[in-house]
């Protein structure tokens, strides 16, 4: 049952779920998903959950609809999840829709009655970068394309927009999308709450926007946070409060939460 929050604050978090993938033996289960969302619900019960790195039919996370799953741990049907290319992650994959294809992309699960969801692309840099990436094990360096991002939104009953994104690892590209982000969000509404994963180290994000960041967290390796990529930002007027967690059981990234209002 969704459940209409009797107060006036509102309880936000974003994650960059990995696929709910296990950091001690790399599995992406349902059953892992699901312990690990279970744990962290106990300890936050977001009103707006923004995730980013999520599954629909992939074979590694055993063909579940990722988002569903855990929009019904949070007991409510308002949300959507946007597909960002059908396929497999790091393999083969396109941005032309499939039936019955594999997908990835982003999602917003709101336990809030939502008007209306909205979406804009933001497009893909025309190249990737070799990135460092940190394991438990230590740092590996890859070559990795550049994927299609876009931003979810949500727009509540009271007018305020609430968003999710996943902004390119490409630097200066991931800056033109938060701009073209930010832009766009403020044709929906003049409250506005943009979360997501930016790409975007030492503050950028909130130096790159009127938008200012109501956390300030490092979330990134969880075992051992050293840079903040994920950012809750909101527009004037909005105060919050950072909730800080702890490593979760799944993911590579921290959640971010603030209580706002």
């Amino acid at each position: 049952m969704t459940r209409q929050s009797s107060s006036p604050a509102l309880r936000v978090t974003s994650w960059n779920l990995l696929n709910g993938r296990s950091l001690v033996d790399g599995n992406a289960s349902r059953q892992t998903l699901e312990r690990g969302l279970s744990r962290f619900l106990e300890e936050f019960t977001p009103d707006l959950l923004a995730i980013q790195e999520v599954d629909d039919l992939q074979p590694r996370s055993d063909g579940i609809h990722q988002t569903k799953v855990i929009a019904d741990l949070m007991g409510t049907e308002h949300w959507h999840y946007q597909p960002t290319l059908f396929g497999t992650p790091g393999g083969e994959w396109s941005t032309t829709k499939q039936e019955e294809s594999p997908t990835y992309g982003i999602a917003l699960i709101s336990r809030l009655a939502v008007r209306n969801f909205h979406i804009k692309e933001l497009g893909t840099a025309p190249f990737g970068a070799p990135l460092a990436i940190p394991t438990p094990k230590g740092v590996r360096i890859r070559y990795v394309p550049d994927e299609p991002r876009v931003v979810v939104a949500a727009e509540l009953m009271d007018g305020t927009i609430v968003a999710s994104t996943h902004l390119s690892f490409v630097p200066g590209f991931n800056v033109r999308q938060l701009r073209m982000a930010e832009k766009w969000l403020r044709t929906l509404g003049e409250r506005v709450i943009l979360m997501g994963d930016f790409n975007l180290p030492w503050g950028l994000a909130e130096k790159s926007t009127p938008l200012r960041s109501l956390t300030k967290a490092k979330s990134y390796p969880s075992w051992s946070p050293k840079v903040q990529f994920d950012y809750i930002l909101a527009s004037e007027g909005i105060e919050g409060r950072e909730i800080v967690h702890k490593q979760a059981m799944i993911s590579d990234h921290r959640p971010i939460s603030a209580v706002i209002g």
